[in-house]
């Protein structure tokens, strides 16, 4: 039976309760991954939203905060829900 060092040393540990959180509950997502959940392509993520959002940049990655999103999902609905159409 492999010991849990063995297993680490693997990249097979468990994940704490904490970790498990992050992972179902992410901070901030890939543009594709936002594109994917605001519901639209990555071409129409990248052309209206994109340049609205604060990214965060690591090197060449790139990421989306979640509240970002919500941000401007808010800011988005507050201003077509005013124009009177429904």
């Amino acid at each position: 039976m492999a010991s849990q060092y063995d297993a680490r040393a693997r990249g097979r540990h468990r994940l704490s309760p904490v970790a498990k959180q992050w992972r179902s509950s992410p901070l901030a997502l890939t543009p594709e991954e936002a594109a994917v959940a605001l519901s639209m392509s990555r071409d129409t993520f990248d052309r209206y939203v994109r340049d609205e959002l604060r990214l965060v940049r690591v090197g060449r990655k790139v990421l989306v905060p979640v509240r970002e999103l919500e941000r401007w999902l808010d800011r988005s609905a507050a201003r077509t829900l005013g124009d009177g159409t429904r």
